[in-house]
């Protein structure tokens, strides 16, 4: 019978440690992939703009985090707003077909308020980049809030 109990044992220690690493491991990815304020993204981004994706394509191309080429989107926009330096020329952006923590996928008929940074045109995780639009307006505070409060920070920085 003492044997018995040992394996339970065993099988109950191995069990919480199991169950504790996960815990640890999920723990600690929410914070890796804890998104920055929007002032903070603001400050950061060489440009800040409102647009609507009207096409999104596979490609390939090196991302500014790899060195190796690999499958990426890219998504034709048409420019709506503009809240800080320039949206790209080509009006174009792209970004990983999938990364942990972002950044969102490029879905057509949506509009993004878009952060690029050191004048690339790479969504970059965590770079702030999201959908507003329903089912999204919800999630980041609601479209006119989050709009507005971007365009106070244009005036304040002007």
């Amino acid at each position: 019978m003492l044997s018995g109990d040992r394996f339970s044992m065993s099988r109950f220690l191995f069990l919480l440690c199991f169950v504790g690493s996960a815990l640890m491991l999920s723990t600690l990815s929410a914070q890796a992939c804890k998104q920055p304020s929007d002032e903070d993204l603001f400050v950061k981004a060489s440009a800040v703009f409102l647009a609507r994706v009207v096409r999104t394509e596979e490609a390939w191309g090196v991302t500014p985090l790899g060195d190796a080429p690999e499958t990426i989107v890219e998504g034709t926009l048409r420019v709506i707003e503009v809240f800080k330096g320039q949206s790209p020329k080509d009006a174009k952006v792209k970004a990983p077909a999938a990364l942990p923590c972002g950044p969102v996928p490029l879905w057509t008929a949506m509009d993004y308020v878009f952060f690029l940074y050191d004048d690339h045109n790479f969504l970059l995780p965590n770079g702030g980049s999201a959908p507003l639009g329903k089912p999204f307006d919800g999630l980041f505070g609601g479209r006119e809030r989050l709009l507005e409060k971007l365009r106070a920070l244009a005036r304040n920085t002007k």
